[in-house]
């Protein structure tokens, strides 16, 4: 940008002689400090907020600008007297607690004294057990002993039956035994007999036989004989089953862009125009981080400014290669607390706005409503607005978007 506008002595005493100008056509709205201190006491202006963009502005800054700005003086009163109110509520607050307190301590201490009658009558019941436990351990001690003398007594009855037992199941099985040999006997015996009686039966047979033969007239016998049949059966064999289963704009660069969309703004109505002032700040953003945003608080109490507004992670940038922050989101704002110089100056940390998709506007994020809640960057505005889509209704005035979509659309492809 400032290669753009010419050659410049860069180092050195500077002597200003004329006023600096850009010629991009926003030479009017770089203001000097004392040319805005002239416009705010014209405007009578109570308090002066500082907001610093690199963004063009959409309807989340315009809410947080309307919340900072919008009361005056009035607001003052209505903030004091609401102070008021709420210290007068304290103090009745602060005596109601402290009658509360004085009843809970007297109810503890009656609690206490109930509490000390309770323990004495506890270890009485105490002494009580502790007494029947003696007793117990006691009838326990003789049970044991009655238990004992039966069980001796039971074992010594258990042996003696058992000898009985042993000595009739002895005789009883020398009978057995007694009787299974008289079977043996008597089986030996009638076996002898059958085997006779065989013997003799087939001694008539043969002799029966032999009679036959000698009566048969041509000589010849009958005989019994024996077939076999053998069956043989063809082997099958399977064989192997397979399966087969545009134009340039007015406007040359993206501060002329902003102001433009900004100015829009002014016109709709969305910002106050009898309270809002349009200034560029003669400085380009160098994305120093936390040092170089003391420099823009600086310079903006200069112009009379009382609050100054800051945002997330104020002058960063990304790293080129992680894309993490370079700078804590927080440093800019403790800096600037802590930063000499800069006394006389109300740092007011950015509350975080986003589209609420319910009520279909900006509005200030809700954290029990997380998933009722977009988060639409600078680089998706810039995505949107190159590639010719629009945001959802309610994020930033129609005819501001269209100047910014116009820009980006009509820019050089690299």
């Amino acid at each position: 940008m400032i290669n753009e506008s010419g050659d410049w002595l860069a180092g050195g005493d500077i002597e200003a002689l004329e006023r600096i100008r850009w010629n991009d056509s926003l030479d009017q709205y770089r203001l000097t400090p004392l040319e805005l201190r002239a416009r705010f006491r014209a405007m009578k202006a109570d308090a002066v907020f500082a907001f610093q963009l690199r963004n063009p502005v959409h309807n989340g800054h315009a809410l947080l600008m309307q919340v900072c700005g919008g009361g005056g003086v009035e607001e003052e009163e209505a903030q004091e007297e609401e102070e008021a109110q709420e210290e007068e509520e304290g103090a009745q607050e602060e005596a109601q607690e402290e009658e509360e307190g004085a009843q809970e301590e007297a109810q503890e201490e009656e609690e206490g004294a109930q509490e000390e009658e309770e323990e004495a009558q506890e270890e009485e019941a105490q002494e009580e057990e502790a007494q029947e436990e003696e007793e117990g351990a006691q009838e326990e001690a003789q049970e044991e002993e009655e238990g004992a003398q039966e069980e001796e007594e039971e074992e010594a009855q258990e042996e003696e039956e058992g000898a009985q037992e042993e000595a009739q199941e002895e005789e009883e099985g020398a009978q057995e035994e007694e009787e299974e040999a008289q079977e043996e006997a008597q089986e030996e015996e009638e076996g002898a007999q059958e085997e006779a009686q065989e013997e003799e039966a087939q001694e008539e047979k043969e002799q029966e036989e032999k009679e036959q033969e000698e009566e048969t007239p041509d000589g010849s016998c009958w005989t019994g004989g024996t077939t076999t049949l053998s069956c043989s059966s063809t082997p099958w064999e399977a064989g192997p089953r397979r399966m087969t289963c545009h134009s340039r704009l007015a406007w040359t660069n993206t501060t002329q862009c902003s102001k433009m969309a900004f100015w829009r703004l002014l016109k709709d109505g969305v910002l106050d125009p009898n309270s809002t002032v349009l200034a560029i700040f003669p400085s380009p953003m160098m994305y120093a981080g936390p040092t170089e945003v003391q420099w823009h608080a600086k310079a903006r109490m200069a112009t009379g400014a009382n609050y100054y507004i800051v945002g997330r992670d104020p002058a960063g940038m990304p790293h080129p290669e992680t894309k993490k922050d370079l700078y804590h989101a927080q440093h800019g704002r403790k800096v600037l607390t802590m930063a000499p110089g800069l006394t006389q100056l109300e740092i007011i940390p950015f509350k975080v706005a986003a589209y609420d998709k319910k009520a279909g506007r900006m509005a200030f994020y809700d954290p029990t409503r997380k998933p009722d809640f977009d988060f639409i960057s600078g680089t998706r505005m810039r995505s949107l607005a190159r590639s010719g889509e629009s945001p959802p209704d309610g994020f930033m005035a129609p005819a501001a978007w269209q100047v910014l979509s116009s820009y980006y659309q009509n820019l050089p492809k690299e």
